[in-house]
């Protein structure tokens, strides 16, 4: 082979190698400028997204079932409810059987049918305090994780955050309590078959609504009245031993003020202000019966449906104060 055939071989092998570079660097601007207007259209459909309420509500109702302790506290706050409905029954079913000097009968005394529903209203003794630990636990768990930073990311608006939250667990609490009231009837009835019972009267006609749908209403109160306590404590602990003390020990710490002396009455008044007092006012469908000389003389004692305004209250103040401090105070 000549040199000039060698010489010819080398100059169309750098000319094909250059051609070759010259196409692949022609392909790179092509392949980049397709890309763009693909991230391009995809800013575009994430601009339209959009903050909703409704998908706050969603989020908030994910994170309150992901949570091992809802499940738990609603299994026993479940099992703890019908445990008490039917050991209630029982025990009224027993009573029946014996006279006023304490002799069994055979044939049982007659049961009101008042008395069979408020077995069922008392299955809420502990399951309300329950379900109210799992409201708590919905928005201090957030500030003992630290999640709150990532929700409030997520959600800046934390009023709304607040009332999605609100929203959520009220539809948790309703729904359960509506349910174990339900199934917590079933079983009552399931214990007083065979029972001789005696009809509401005329001014007990509503007792059933009032004991089941109004029951499921005051858990909700109830639960919103702890949300809103645990968004001003933020702490755990701290809000549930403040929320067993205001529901469950604050009607006893009055009554035994106002059993030290006579002029402590006021203290015994205090008491059916208490929230405990008022869900269970409300549950019965009437006035609290008072004893005279139990409240000062002249001083008002709240009826059934005044015992439901008056823990509506309880909740709006607890709930706007812990909503405002949510809003005003570092999440940090």
């Amino acid at each position: 082979m000549t040199n000039t055939n060698v010489t010819m071989m080398i100059n169309t092998k750098s000319t094909t190698t250059n051609a070759t570079n010259q196409k692949t660097v022609q392909k790179r601007p092509t392949a980049v400028s397709n890309l763009r207007p693909a991230n391009l259209n995809r800013n575009r459909s994430m601009a339209h997204v959009r903050l909703s309420f409704f998908g706050s509500i969603r989020s908030e109702l994910l994170k309150l079932f992901s949570i091992a302790s809802t499940l738990w506290l609603s299994a026993i706050s479940f099992l703890t409810a019908l445990g008490f409905s039917a050991l209630f029954a029982w025990g009224i079913k027993q009573e029946s059987h014996y006279n006023d000097k304490g002799k069994w009968m055979a044939m049982a005394r007659p049961i009101p049918r008042s008395i069979v529903l408020e077995c069922v209203s008392q299955s809420l003794a502990i399951g309300i305090v329950l379900i109210g630990v799992v409201a708590i636990l919905s928005i201090t768990g957030e500030y003992t994780t630290s999640s709150v930073q990532m929700s409030l990311v997520v959600n800046p608006r934390r009023v709304m955050f607040m009332n999605a939250k609100a929203v959520a667990v009220a539809i948790y609490s309703f729904t359960l309590s509506l349910v174990t009231l339900l199934i917590s009837w079933g079983v009552v009835e399931v214990l007083f078959a065979g029972s001789k019972q005696t009809p509401l009267g005329s001014k007990e006609r509503w007792l059933p609504l009032i004991v089941i749908l109004g029951g499921a209403a005051m858990t909700t109160l109830v639960t919103e009245f702890a949300l809103g306590l645990g968004a001003m404590v933020r702490s755990t602990a701290g809000a549930v031993v403040i929320f067993v003390v205001i529901y469950m020990m604050a009607t006893s710490i009055f009554g035994i003020i106002s059993n030290l002396s006579r002029h402590m009455l006021w203290a015994n008044w205090c008491s059916r202000l208490m929230p405990s007092s008022l869900v269970n006012t409300f549950l019965t469908g009437r006035a609290a019966e008072i004893e005279a000389g139990m409240v000062p003389k002249g001083w008002p004692v709240p009826g059934w449906w005044q015992s439901g305004l008056i823990m509506l209250a309880w909740t709006v103040v607890f709930y706007v104060i812990g909503t405002l401090l949510v809003s005003k105070r570092d999440v940090k």
